[in-house]
């Protein structure tokens, strides 16, 4: 994997529950977003599966179209995605 640097990126911390001050990262809303485009970067995790995060047996998972709507949604907005993939 190349270094941030090689490839002209910054990197950035993130934070949940205020436990990085706000100038040095950007929020995380797990499962969450805002209702509204925001001046400042955000982030929000969105996982594949209708119900848990990592793999189970004969686990059901969300439609592409309401994954795409919910990416574009947090994009508009501002806002990054990390997308989980409920690994096995």
């Amino acid at each position: 994997m190349a270094h941030p640097q090689q490839t002209n990126q910054q990197v950035v911390s993130v934070h949940k529950h205020n436990d990085i001050p706000m100038s040095l990262s950007v929020p995380d809303f797990e499962q969450g977003g805002r209702r509204g485009l925001h001046p400042l970067p955000w982030m929000t995790d969105i996982t594949l599966g209708e119900s848990h995060w990592a793999y189970i047996e004969a686990e059901t998972y969300k439609v592409p179209s309401l994954v795409i709507r919910n990416m574009i949604d947090v994009w508009s907005k501002n806002g990054t995605v990390l997308l989980n993939l409920n690994p096995r």
